[in-house]
């Protein structure tokens, strides 16, 4: 019977067994007390009690019968003894199935125990991930997630600094298991801050990460491993077990789903609709979610990965582990639709192991998640999310987790405080086809122009499906295929400048917002942006190759706005704020709120040639649209079972815009005209609605008579990127000014 251990890495002091004793205390003290004969027949019997153990069926009781030794001397283990230890070799027996079990005297590296191991396991599974101090919150966000959330508690983690351990006893209470992880090529003082991505510390805990892998697989047991900065939305266990064949399952760098690429094979091993991605060799494999069964395949491949990134210090942990996968014909076995086949190749091309490549839509990674939401367009509820194909380093990760209210890692001192909202508006001539707009599209001319007059569009419009527009970005996102259009060759190029000019004018809306919000005191929730194309780290068309994403599209903020060098630190809140999970039981309420009706939009004239953000569009470029062709705006994440968004499917909570509570607020106040300055408009608001939590404007634009933006206020935009000659850096400032054009 196998044991399965999901693993959870933080740094913390070891966790020895207090029962654990050395070979060499036993052989010395049984030496003084009989004879060398006496000693060997000893040896013997015990020798014949250690392997009837072994073949037991029980794997528990073999394991709590595996002494360890401390590496060095030989002395007796205590609770005092070395923090850090490496695991010995191995000799393993094997059952029937192939899978493996200790029998020999073992122990695991930093200090934990297979008796440790065994404690935390329930129903023979255990989950592991690790940390260090600057990544505390993350820790925070993840055990929230796995403990209160989803209502497990065999987990560990590992810390791999001393302040990191003691603020995980100290917050937690001993409620979570945790060890001293230390690192093997990190310095004490450098192991405590963040690593950066691509660093030489950042390879050199990836070294650490796989030798803990290593570890476990060698310890008889299965093992999920995660990253700290993946976010566990739905229990994955029951998922990773009905693949009892494969001995590696692994997350995917792919940008697309291929669980029914080939339908007629695939169909037979879906369950509830879910199913493993066709092929392990389509993408790159991602080793931030990993699950390993203890197969002798496994041990085999987790020695080989670590040998091989121990020789070689410019090798990243990653590229070493998809070599392996595909190494000997690996990429070349035959495929039978289940997502399961052979990899890892020896010599004689015989494979070694089982693998198969986890759905991207339900094991996300940054872009299917956070940028296509591909777990919505699937109907699918994920169950997790992990922080890559981001921007703005460890603030950015953080920041996309908030706006997808998938982050659980604050202190109450974020609830704290006074906050501010606006309903951002975007120009309407976007909204024309292209034969209107005299594009050289030939689409038709049912626009939302033509479709809306009459209309008052200030009233509900953000709800609202709308025909038409924005089709130069339509054309250049999915189902279009990457080889319709070449890479953007310069910053001149149409769609570029139209996409700069549809995200300045929303930014620099942001800045009028951030320079009231700062003079009233208050914090601002940065408004929902749309953005007309993707943003990658090369040049590319609009999309990032091979996605499956839709354009336009509701970008996250670390696309247009650099969180990571914004000097304005702390004084933003992400766009879904409201719907926060941690956020207080009904802090936000009608008697809480205040709402300002901007009468000075009348003679604006920004605000007579702009509308709000629709909910949906339906592209006039394309015959027979239907819900896999409409693109879907909505700001608020929908969620797993984890969660309950509260979204009845027509309002959106976490939009302050729609929020039923900020929109039926008590308190409402109406700006005849715009003020002249911030101390007026202050002044105009009253004392009653700038006493309340939550202060929403339906409107920026006729709220002042003049820009009131300052430097020290404003965000710090960021480059979009790429094109063939470089990148082009979005500069709100440059449009501001239109902003305040009136007309009596």
């Amino acid at each position: 019977m196998t044991t399965t251990i999901v693993a959870t890495l933080f740094s913390s002091k070891s966790s020895k067994s207090a029962s654990s004793c050395s070979s060499s205390f036993l052989f010395k003290s049984t030496r003084r007390m009989i004879g060398t004969k006496a000693l060997v027949l000893l040896l013997v019997i015990l020798m014949m009690k250690i392997t009837s153990a072994t073949s037991s069926s029980s794997s528990g009781e073999a394991m709590r019968r595996v002494g360890f030794e401390e590496e060095g001397d030989g002395k007796t283990s205590s609770s005092s003894s070395l923090s850090r230890r490496s695991l010995k070799d191995v000799h393993l027996g094997f059952s029937h199935s192939g899978e493996t079990k200790p029998v020999a005297q073992t122990k695991l590296s930093t200090g934990l125990t297979i008796e440790h191991i065994q404690k935390i396991a329930k129903d023979n599974t255990i989950i592991v991930t690790w940390a260090n101090h600057h990544y505390l919150d993350f820790a925070r966000n993840w055990i929230n997630h796995v403990q209160n959330r989803l209502g497990l508690s065999n987990f560990i983690v590992g810390a791999m600094d001393e302040k990191m351990y003691e603020s995980l006893k100290e917050e937690f209470s001993g409620g979570v298991h945790t060890w001293l992880m230390g690192s093997q090529g990190i310095s004490k003082e450098a192991v405590k801050n963040d690593f950066g991505w691509g660093t030489k510390n950042f390879h050199q805990m990836g070294r650490d990460k796989i030798r803990l892998i290593r570890d476990f697989t060698r310890s008889g047991v299965n093992v999920l491993v995660s990253d700290i900065d993946v976010v566990w939305l739905r229990n994955p266990l029951p998922f990773f077990k009905r693949y009892p064949v494969a001995d590696v399952l692994v997350s995917s760098d792919q940008l697309r789903s291929e669980t029914m690429i080939e339908s007629l094979k695939q169909k037979k091993f879906m369950v509830d609709g879910e199913g493993l991605e066709f092929h392990i060799c389509h993408a790159a494999s991602n080793i931030g979610i990993m699950w390993f069964l203890a197969s002798r395949g496994n041990q085999e491949l987790t020695t080989e990965w670590v040998d091989r990134i121990e020789k070689d210090d410019n090798l990243w942990d990653q590229s070493a582990f998809n070599d392996l996968k595909s190494l000997n014909g690996g990429c070349q076995t035959q495929v039978d639709g289940s997502g399961v086949q052979e990899a890892y190749g020896d010599e004689n091309k015989k494979m070694r192991v089982k693998m198969g490549a986890l759905p991207v839509s339900l094991f996300a990674n940054g872009h299917t998640y956070y940028v296509q939401r591909l777990h919505e367009r699937e109907r699918k509820n994920a169950y997790a999310v992990h922080a890559t194909f981001q921007y703005g380093g460890t603030p950015g990760k953080r920041n996309r987790m908030r706006e997808a209210n998938a982050w659980m890692g604050e202190e109450e001192e974020y609830f704290r405080g006074k906050f501010m909202s606006f309903t951002p508006r975007v120009e309407r001539d976007f909204f024309r086809s292209s034969t209107e707009s005299g594009g050289n599209n030939n689409s038709s001319s049912d626009s939302f122009e033509a479709s809306s007059e009459g209309r008052n569009d200030d009233i509900d419009d953000d709800k609202e499906t709308v025909r038409g527009g924005f089709d130069i970005f339509v054309e250049r996102g999915w189902p279009e295929r990457d080889s319709t259009f070449p890479s953007i060759p310069t910053k001149e190029e149409k769609v570029l400048t139209e996409n700069e000019r549809l995200v300045n004018f929303q930014l620099a809306q942001v800045n009028e917002a951030l320079a009231i919000a700062k003079h009233l005191d208050r914090i601002l929730i940065i408004p929902p942006i749309l953005c007309g194309i993707d943003r990658v780290w090369f040049p590319h068309y609009g999309r990032f190759p091979g996605s499956h994403l839709q354009l336009p599209f509701i970008c996250p903020q670390d696309h247009v706005i650099n969180v990571e060098q914004w000097r304005n630190k702390g004084k933003f809140r992400e766009r879904s704020f409201l719907a926060h999970p941690q956020m207080p039981k009904g802090a936000v309420s009608p008697d809480s709120s205040a709402r300002v009706v901007v009468n000075g939009k009348r003679t604006n004239e920004a605000f007579k040639k702009s509308r709000t953000i629709p909910m949906e569009i339906i592209p006039t470029t394309r015959h027979n649209a239907d819900d896999k062709t409409k693109i879907s705006l909505r700001r608020c994440f929908e969620h797993h079972d984890a969660y309950d968004s509260g979204n009845d499917g027509k309002v959106e909570a976490c939009d302050p815009s729609q929020n039923v509570a900020i929109q039926n607020a008590n308190t409402v106040v109406s700006l005849e005209n715009p003020a002249e300055n911030l101390e007026a408009l202050e002044q105009m608001l009253g004392g009653e609605a700038n006493s309340k939590k939550f202060l929403h404007f339906d409107t920026m634009l006729g709220t002042t008579i003049e820009s009131v933006a300052k430097p020290e206020s404003s965000v710090i935009p960021d480059y979009w990127c790429c094109h063939m000659k470089g990148s082009v850096r979005y500069n709100p400032d440059g449009v501001k000014g239109e902003l305040f054009t009136t007309k009596s």
